[in-house]
């Protein structure tokens, strides 16, 4: 079965996403571990929204891209 049949298409991604803009390095007792913190809450309610926020609103609106 194909992607497609189950609903799993890709949605366009005419500004070039990439899910590493998204994503916050935080240093963990094992090192830096990565995570997709993005869209920030506090950027998206003052309305100072940054490309970073925007890669993150993107991933979220397409979580199979």
């Amino acid at each position: 079965m194909h992607d497609v049949q189950l609903g799993l298409g890709r949605a366009l991604n005419p500004d070039g996403f990439e899910l590493a803009e998204a994503m916050t390095e935080y240093e963990t007792q094992r090192g830096p571990v990565p995570y997709p913190d993005r869209p920030s809450l506090s950027a998206l309610v003052s309305g100072s929204v940054e490309r970073p926020d925007l890669a993150g609103l993107w991933f979220v609106q397409n979580p199979h891209a």
